[in-house]
Parts: structure tokens; C-alpha cells; sequence
């Protein structure tokens, strides 16, 4: 895998021109670089894994965007290599519309044979309580770099259970509830052991309260061409 160490944090203004330059000058569609990210947070998953006994069972809460999207992704690939796998959904997943890249990994993990529960379940609290106390890692794919200010029920409540599950958590791109430009949470955030950042880091990662909740940070590349970092760096 290609070495990101030189990459400097970004801005979410640099971020959203990384995605469209990677997709608008060099083709790249957006649901490859979904698949790239999914697959290489899967492969971390695995890894970390090792340090449990088998069975493996990871619980995977996903908000209504891209992060989302992300999270099924590592679902599929998961439960693909033997991974006991628990999805919690966050919003009603209308299968109609297949154009967004979100949607499609949303519909292909509703046709694959893993437990898919939410926030429509009746006592959704108590059940997302005992899936967290039966897995090894929780995986935050709640919400994503957009998000501003303290997260609005029920992703308050989701941060503050997985929060006292005690579990090993990995974030997806950020900890729900940073705030990727300052730094700051405003309200429940998650305190992730592990942040999966793709293609770049994010400048509230080291500011404020973000060393405190991101834990470990690993860059993933997901192939975007190294000379789009350079003209999100000059754009900005």
C-alpha cells in the first residue's frame, strides 16, 4: 500500500475537492472509492480482530450518508471472511433509488445473509445494548466530514451506549461528533480506540478535544492520484 505519511492535514473544504477532483478529472467513480475505503477498513478490522477469540462478532452503525455507505461495504467484506457481522441502520433504506453510491451498498447489504436491525425496531435502545455487549468491535459509521454541530437524536443516544460499551471502537473517516475543522465536540462524540481516516488526515484531529477522542490514527489510501492533493492544497 502507498505510504500517506507525507500527506498534511486537510481542511473539509480541501476534502470535498480531493472526492470531486479524484471523480470529475481522472474518472474515478465515486462507489470505487467507497469499495477502496470499505475494503482497506475491512482488511484493519481483520487484523485487529487477531487479539479475540473466536467467534467474531463486530456491530456496524451506520448513518444515512457516504459514512454509511462505508460502513456496508465493510460489512459485506466482513461477513464475506467468516465475521459475524450486526448491522444497525439509523434511517429507513429506500431501495428505489440506486444512483447514489450509499444507496447501492445499502441495498446489496439488505440482500446479504446478516442480521440488519434499527432505529425502527421496537426498543431499539435495549437491543442495540445487547449487540454491543456481545461484540468485540463496534464500528462508528455514523456520521461523516459534513456533520456541524452536537449530534441530534438518536445519534446521541447511539454515541453515549457505545460510549459505555466498554468495546474496541474504530471510526470511519472521523469520531461522530468532531467537528473536522476545529476540533471541538459540541456534544456526545465518540471516543474511537482507532480513526480510519482515508486518503488524508483531518486538521481537527490534532486540535481541541480531537487527539483525545480519535485514539490511533491510520491514513488509508484509497487510490486517489497524488497530484490531487497538491491542487486541494493550492485551492484552498
Amino acid at each position: 500500500m502507498r505510504d500517506l505519511g507525507h500527506i498534511q492535514p486537510m481542511t473539509r473544504r480541501q476534502m470535498r475537492q480531493i472526492d470531486s477532483l479524484a471523480m470529475t478529472r481522472y474518472g474515478i467513480p465515486g462507489i470505487v472509492l467507497m469499495e477502496n475505503a470499505g475494503l482497506r477498513t475491512a482488511d484493519f478490522i481483520e487484523q485487529e480482530l487477531k487479539a479475540f477469540e473466536k467467534p467474531w462478532t463486530v456491530a456496524i452503525l451506520t448513518g444515512k450518508g457516504h459514512n454509511g455507505g462505508d460502513g456496508c461495504v465493510i460489512a459485506r467484506h466482513l461477513h464475506n471472511h467468516g465475521v459475524n457481522v450486526v448491522l444497525f441502520e439509523t434511517h429507513h433504506v429506500e431501495r428505489e433509488d440506486l444512483h447514489d453510491e450509499a444507496a447501492v451498498n445499502r441495498a446489496i447489504a439488505h440482500l446479504m445473509p446478516f442480521k440488519v436491525m434499527g432505529i425502527s425496531d421496537a426498543d431499539w435502545t435495549n437491543a442495540l445494548e445487547e449487540v454491543l455487549h456481545d461484540s468485540q468491535v463496534v464500528i462508528d459509521a455514523l456520521l461523516g466530514t459534513g456533520s456541524q454541530g452536537a449530534p441530534r437524536p438518536p445519534y446521541d443516544k447511539i454515541i453515549e451506549l457505545v460510549n459505555n460499551s466498554g468495546d474496541t471502537v474504530v471510526s470511519v473517516d472521523l469520531p461522530s461528533g468532531l467537528d473536522i475543522e476545529s476540533g471541538y465536540t459540541p456534544g456526545n462524540c465518540i471516543k474511537a480506540s482507532h480513526t480510519i481516516s482515508f486518503a488524508a488526515p483531518k486538521v481537527g484531529f490534532y486540535k481541541n478535544q480531537g487527539p483525545a477522542v480519535c485514539g490511533e490514527i491510520h491514513i488509508m489510501d484509497i487510490s486517489v492520484p497524488e497530484s490531487v492533493y497538491e491542487e486541494a492544497r493550492q485551492g484552498s
